[in-house]
Order: C-alpha cells, then structure tokens, then sequence
C-alpha cells in the first residue's frame, strides 16, 4: 500500500513539474530542428528560458534571408566582445527597459536618426564623441539635456496648430534638413547664464 501510495505521488509531482514547463512535443517542427541542439536538456530548462527559446526560434523562421544576414552578424559580433563590454551592453538594456514608453520612443527617434547620417558624418559625430574628456561627455550632455528641455518648453508654449504644423514640416525634412535644422535652432539659443554668487 504504501509502495503505490509513493509512486502515485511521485507521478502526481513529476506530472506537476512536467505542466510547469513546454513539452519538446508541442514546438513546431521548425522550432525542433532550430532547436535540436538543446533537445537532450529541454524539460531541465527553466519555462522562461524555454519560451524565449521558442519565440526566438519562432521569429527566426519568420524572418527573410537578409534579416537573417544581419542577425547572425549580431550574433557573432555579440560573441567576441570581451565579457566587460557584454555586461555594459546589458546594463544599458536593462536601463533601456526601465525607461517610459515616451522615453524609449524619443531614445529610438535619436538612434534613427543617427543611423540615417551618411557614413562618414556618423564616423565624425562617434570621433568627436570618443576624444572627448569625461568632463567635456558630461558637458556635453547637460548642454543637449537643456537644449532638449528648452526645445520642449518652446512647443508646449506654441499653439496645437502651430505646434502640428512644426511637427509635421521637421517630419517631412530629409535627415540632412532635420541635421541643419536642429544645428541651427542649437546654435541661435542663447546660453544660460552662470549662477553668480550674491556679495
């Protein structure tokens, strides 16, 4: 009795913890043959290691031959940085992650528009970035937050169809337009004054 009382639980657990995670069975047949490596240790897998695996295995097979081009060159990319740089790259995700959806939007609308920058202008703007002393990177960033700040007050201030209207002519600006735009609306504001200490 107490020998089939035992193997009845054991096969109650084993069936629990099998319920707790994505039978090998249940993966597409593409997603088997992407993931065949792992096939051996799948059920010791954590359940959220084995859904990115088959999302990821998913997207795989859904993307086109150039997506695909790029993505292994991530990959391998990814695989010879240094470990040093990999836990940067993931800290400045997790940064990434913990931001508002507004600031995710704005930090992509920065990267695209830098990516969109003819070559040799991107490598001039990382250049000029990179020589840069860690005081004149700090500066640098207060002067573009204030820019920033300055720029959002000036079209909080503007009316709704003002504001539309601008929105939709820096939209319809070529990357070159915008860059010239911007360097201009930068260079006409006029600095802050200096906090000056009362005598």
């Amino acid at each position: 009795m107490k020998a089939s009382l035992l193997l009845l639980l054991f096969f109650a657990v084993t069936q629990v913890f099998a319920n707790d995670g994505i039978a090998w069975e249940s993966l597409t047949k593409e997603q088997q043959t992407l993931l065949q490596e792992l096939q051996s240790d799948w059920d010791d897998l954590p359940l959220s290691r084995q859904q990115r695996l088959a999302n990821g295995a998913e997207r795989w097979a859904a993307m086109s031959d150039e997506d695909k081009r790029v993505t292994r060159d991530r990959m391998q990319r990814w695989q010879q940085l240094p470990e040093e740089e990999k836990q940067v790259l993931r800290q400045q995700f997790q940064q990434f992650n913990n931001l508002s959806p507004e600031q995710q939007r704005a930090l992509r609308q920065r990267m695209k528009w830098f990516q969109e920058l003819p070559d040799d202008q991107r490598a001039a703007l990382r250049k000029r970035f990179i020589d840069m002393t860690p005081e004149q990177r700090r500066e640098f960033r207060e002067k573009m937050k204030r820019f920033r700040t300055a720029m959002r007050e000036r079209l909080q201030a503007m009316p709704p169809e003002q504001r539309r209207e601008l929105r939709q002519k820096i939209q319809s600006m070529s990357p070159e337009e915008r860059r010239q735009y911007f360097r201009k609306q930068f260079e006409q504001r006029k600095p802050e004054p200096e906090a000056t200490e009362s005598r």
